[in-house]
């Protein structure tokens, strides 16, 4: 699934292992997410725009 976490994960300041440790998951997570060969639970996507202040799953995930 195409994605822009990378974008907005840099735009945020964050590296992987940051955004990793702030909605407590691995940065083998992260970098899934980022590739989009995985896509995150309601939960993880929750904390996720909340760490990167983001309005809406939309802004980061086209298909969600």
């Amino acid at each position: 699934m195409k994605n822009k976490l990378k974008e907005f994960r840099k735009k945020a300041g964050f590296t992987q292992e940051q955004l990793a440790q702030k909605v407590n998951c691995s940065v083998r997570t992260i970098r899934y997410y980022e590739a989009g060969k995985l896509i995150p639970n309601l939960n993880i996507a929750s904390k996720i725009i909340t760490a990167l202040k983001v309005a809406s799953l939309n802004e980061i995930w086209e298909a969600i």
